[in-house]
C-alpha cells in the first residue's frame, strides 16, 4: 500500500538494522534520524544521569544516545543467549520431586539485592524465580527464608563484608557463604561463562519494574557483561551463586580460594 512507514528502534550492536539504516540512508530512500534521550523534554535530565551511572559507555550510547555501539568486548554472543532463551520454560512454582538451589547477591549502598533461584533437575537448568530490590536487612533476611521454605535446596548468598551478619541470621537454613576477595569473583563468573558456552542453562526475559519507573531486565546485564567481567551487574552475580551452588555440588569447578570471610 502507498503510504509512510515508520520504524523506530534502540540501536543493539551492529545488526540487522544498523544495516538496513545505513542502506537507506545511502540510497536516499527514506529520512533516518538518531536522537538522544537528552533531547526530549519530557525526561528529567536528573533521571537519565541516574540511569546512565549504572550503564557501562556501550549501553549508555545505545539507550541514552540513539548511537550504535560495537559489542567487541562482550562476553556471551547473542546467538547463545537466545538459545537460552528458547529452552527457557519460565517462572514456576515449586513441584514436587524437583530439586532446586538459591543463588543470592546482596546490596551494598546504592545496589541491589537480587535472588536467583534455580531447577537443577535436569539440564538445561531452569531459572524459576527472581526478584530484585532495595530493602532493609531484617526483610531481605525474611525473603531468603521464605523462599527456602517454599523451593527448599542449597541456599549460597555473598558473604563478603555485611554478608557475614546475615549469614548468621541464617544458620537455621544452613545458607552457605561466598566471599568474592582473592580472585573468586573471578572464578565464580569464569563457571558463569562455562555454563553459557556449554548450554547448560535455560533464560526467560525477567522484567522487573523499579521504584523509578524503569524496567530491570536479566538479560540487559547479560548483554552488557564483557570479557574481562568489569560489568558485571547483581542480577549477574546471583545468577553466577546459584549455579556455583549447582556445579560444586556436582564437583564440576574448581574450588573457591579462602579469603577474608566466612567462606
Amino acid at each position: 500500500r502507498a503510504g509512510t512507514l515508520d520504524y523506530c528502534s534502540t540501536p543493539n550492536g551492529y545488526n540487522w538494522f544498523y544495516h538496513r539504516q545505513k542502506l537507506i540512508a545511502k540510497e536516499k530512500r527514506g529520512f533516518v534520524y538518531q536522537g538522544s534521550s537528552y533531547e526530549n523534554p519530557c525526561l528529567p535530565a536528573e533521571s537519565l544521569d541516574y540511569l546512565k551511572k549504572s550503564m557501562t559507555p556501550a549501553r549508555a550510547a545505545q539507550h541514552l544516545y540513539g548511537q550504535f555501539s560495537s559489542f567487541e568486548g562482550r562476553l556471551i554472543p547473542e546467538e547463545i543467549l537466545q538459545k537460552a532463551l528458547s529452552n527457557g520454560l519460565g517462572p514456576d512454582n515449586p513441584q514436587t520431586g524437583r530439586s532446586y538451589v538459591h543463588g543470592w547477591d546482596l546490596a551494598r549502598k546504592l545496589t541491589y539485592t537480587v535472588g536467583i533461584v534455580l531447577d537443577i533437575t535436569a539440564r538445561p537448568y531452569q531459572i524459576v524465580h527472581v526478584e530484585r530490590y532495595q530493602r532493609d536487612w531484617p526483610e531481605i533476611i525474611g525473603r531468603i527464608k521464605t523462599l527456602y521454605n517454599r523451593y527448599g535446596g542449597r541456599v549460597l548468598i555473598d558473604s563478603t563484608g555485611i554478608g557475614d551478619v546475615v549469614l548468621s541470621e541464617l544458620s537455621e537454613i544452613r545458607a552457605e557463604g561466598f566471599n568474592f576477595a582473592g580472585g573468586n569473583r573471578e572464578k565464580l563468573l569464569a563457571n558463569l561463562e562455562r555454563v553459557f558456552f556449554s548450554g547448560e542453562i535455560a533464560l526467560y526475559d525477567c522484567q522487573i519494574q523499579q521504584p523509578d519507573g524503569s524496567t530491570w531486565r536479566l538479560l540487559d546485564e547479560l548483554r552488557a557483561l564483557d570479557a574481562g567481567y568489569d560489568n558485571a551487574g547483581d542480577g549477574i552475580c546471583a545468577l553466577a551463586l546459584s549455579l556455583w551452588a549447582t556445579d560444586s555440588h556436582n564437583k564440576t569447578v574448581m574450588p573457591a580460594i579462602p579469603a577474608m570471610g566466612r567462606f
